[in-house]
Parts: structure tokens; sequence; C-alpha cells
């Protein structure tokens, strides 16, 4: 939604994308996190990582920050 809000120059930085490491739990597992917070997470980082118009990277710091530069 925010990426067209942003300028042909922008950088995002997206915090808690990997929500604890609990994006990495197989489906069923106990987990502190709604559902919707790690399928959205899920789903936003492969767009992120694939994307054409975003060159991006997952950092796994803390519950994971993500950055991309557009391009």
């Amino acid at each position: 939604m925010a990426e067209s809000l942003l300028s042909e120059r922008a950088v995002l930085v997206i915090d808690n994308l990997l929500v604890g490491g609990e994006v990495a739990l197989p489906e069923g597992a106990d987990r502190a996190c709604s559902d919707e917070a790690i399928d959205s997470a899920r789903a936003l980082n492969p767009q992120l990582l694939d994307s054409e118009s975003w060159l991006g990277s997952v950092l796994p710091i803390g519950d994971g920050v993500g950055f991309a530069a557009r391009l």
C-alpha cells in the first residue's frame, strides 16, 4: 500500500519481518503472534526479495528488518 506513495528514489525500512523467528515455524506450531501477522510477513518477505522494482534484503536483526531501495 505504501509503494504508490513513495518517490522514485525511495528507500523502505520495514520492522518485524521475521516476527521473532515465528515465520520459520511450521504450520500448527505454538506461536505468540497472530496468524494474520505471520501470514502477512510470509507474503511480504518474498515480494520484497523477488521484486523487479526493489533491491531488498531481510536482515536478521531483532525481529527482522527489511531494507529495500527502489531500482
